[in-house]
């Protein structure tokens, strides 16, 4: 491969990565490549001047962790922003912890979560 050959495909490649948010699985697809260990094996072998992984960082994902933790996180502010303006407005007119919580249907221990919450 002469040095026009090689600025080329490394032009298409940055490009690729570029377009696809520096996916190297879609962007091996993007090239015709078979895999994307294929082309992790052609820029680590005859592009050593370009540092990939620094100049070109692959995208972080999510561990199923995290997701589950997020998903917990939004149903709780979900929750708690349907809920909060009715708490408070109880609590303004004088009522306790535990007739709140009976009011409303919620358990005592959510009932104090929410306002603790909210005292954040």
């Amino acid at each position: 491969m002469n040095k026009k050959e090689q600025n080329f495909l490394t032009y298409l490649i940055i490009i690729n990565l570029k377009m696809n948010n520096n996916s190297r699985i879609k962007t091996a697809k993007a090239l015709g490549y078979s895999s994307s260990k294929a082309l992790k094996k052609l820029m680590d072998e005859k592009f050593i001047e370009i540092n990939w992984s620094k100049d070109y960082p692959p995208p972080r994902f999510f561990c199923p962790e995290e997701k589950r933790l997020d998903g917990i996180r939004r149903s709780f502010l979900n929750r708690f922003n349907k809920m909060y303006p009715k708490i408070k407005s109880l609590k303004a007119k004088g009522f306790s912890g535990h007739e709140i919580s009976e009011h409303i249907g919620l358990s005592y221990k959510t009932t104090l979560k929410y306002i603790n919450y909210a005292n954040k």
